[in-house]
């Protein structure tokens, strides 16, 4: 949401991304930036052809995007390991449900995992449509539990902030959405405003400041 320029966006199944990819990837304004974007169906660590995109990706010093749940979260790891110049992001926090209580323990033990990578990334997005209870929860209280464990694995350096706007209109209001996160990570310091809102991910991403 705070991120400047273009990217392109592509669904990375082995059959979706080839050549012609390529020179889209590396064209932006003035700058190399754009992402592949794997959904649930997508990945399949063990065809050799998948994890050469991937790796293309990487070559090109660009990043992946992961719509993913915590069933996948053990693929993730493997692709990590193997492109370990992947950056990789989690997004929507990797759809876990938010009721109130701790979070799913497969979730947990999954984002445990990979949060040891250093390549890893996690999008601190799309709380209020993971919620189980409708209409959406405005009490922080109601997101902490699944807040404490995003923070305290990935911690100050590789959350992302993200609204899901227009999608999250659908559940709340942007300023309730920005509202929750922001009260959240303010009690975590400045120096996590400035992390999560915006400086991690032009870390990741490697926008370029236009102004």
């Amino acid at each position: 949401d705070f991120q400047n320029g273009d990217a392109e966006l592509f669904h990375l199944s082995p059959q979706g991304f080839g050549k012609g990819h390529h020179r889209a990837l590396g064209r932006a304004i003035g700058c190399e930036e754009g992402h592949g974007i794997i959904d649930r169906p997508g990945i399949d660590v063990a065809d050799q052809s998948f994890i050469s995109r991937l790796d293309q990706l990487a070559s090109l010093d660009l990043e992946l995007d992961l719509l993913i749940d915590s069933s996948l979260l053990l693929s993730v790891n493997t692709i990590s390991e193997k492109i370990p110049d992947l950056r990789i992001m989690i997004n929507h926090i990797g759809h876990v449900p938010i009721d109130g209580q701790p979070p799913d323990k497969a979730w947990v033990e999954g984002m445990e995992i990979i949060s040891k990578q250093p390549n890893i990334y996690c999008k601190a997005s799309g709380f209020v449509e993971l919620t189980k209870d409708k209409p959406s929860a405005s009490e922080l209280d109601y997101y902490r539990p699944t807040m404490d464990i995003l923070w305290n694995l990935f911690g100050i350096n590789c959350l992302v902030y993200g609204s899901n706007w227009p999608v999250s209109e659908r559940y709340a209001s942007y300023q309730n959405v920005q509202q929750l996160a922001f009260r959240y990570f303010e009690t975590k310091g400045s120096m996590a405003i400035e992390k999560v809102f915006w400086e991690n991910s032009k870390e990741f991403y490697k926008w370029i400041d236009r102004y």
